[in-house]
């Protein structure tokens, strides 16, 4: 496997993406470019991607960019694990840690339904909702920094402007 071809043909955070994903620290891995696309779209782009996108969309259409400070619920992950598995040199745990958060915002998306929130003007519960998606994709970032240096840095400028809008896709899907 060239590993130039494919940071060429699908970025550096990709392949660093799923080499540490899929091959744990001083083990044997199995790379196919079929699993690489697979684990690309399925992670990449449609959970972390689309959460991203997702988030950045409904920030700027119903809170038109500005995120309010509102009272949140206490998150129930911490980042610590995610820190004491990088410090231990597991990083494919650490990520799937990190994915766990990934998931549970997405879920968060699913249940409470934001455009359904806006629809029937129940703008408090909007708001919070929001608020905590917000900041759960900045606590996703920082988990993936070690991980995804230039994804994490695009992330970062967009969720620290004043006024947040739209972010176009960070991972295409791949056909």
């Amino acid at each position: 496997v060239d590993p130039f071809s494919l940071v060429h043909s699908y970025g550096a955070d990709a392949v660093r993406y799923y080499l540490l994903r899929e091959i744990p620290p001083a083990e044997d891995g199995d790379f196919s470019e079929d699993k690489f696309v697979e684990r690309y779209n399925a992670d990449l782009a449609n959970d972390l991607g689309n959460l991203v996108s997702r988030v950045s969309n409904m920030v700027e259409r119903y809170l038109d960019g500005v995120v309010p400070t509102v009272d949140l619920p206490e998150s129930d992950y911490s980042l610590e694990d995610v820190s004491r598995l990088i410090s231990q040199y597991r990083f494919n745990e650490a990520l799937e840690s990190t994915w766990r958060i990934v998931r549970q915002a997405n879920k968060l998306v699913d249940n409470e339904k934001p455009w359904e929130l806006y629809s029937k003007s129940n703008l408090d519960k909007l708001q919070v909702v929001l608020a905590q998606l917000v900041v759960m994709v900045q606590d996703i970032c920082l988990a993936l920094e070690p991980f995804l240096p230039s994804t994490a840095k695009t992330i970062q400028q967009h969720f620290n402007q004043p006024r947040i809008t739209k972010l176009t896709a960070l991972f295409p899907r791949i056909l």
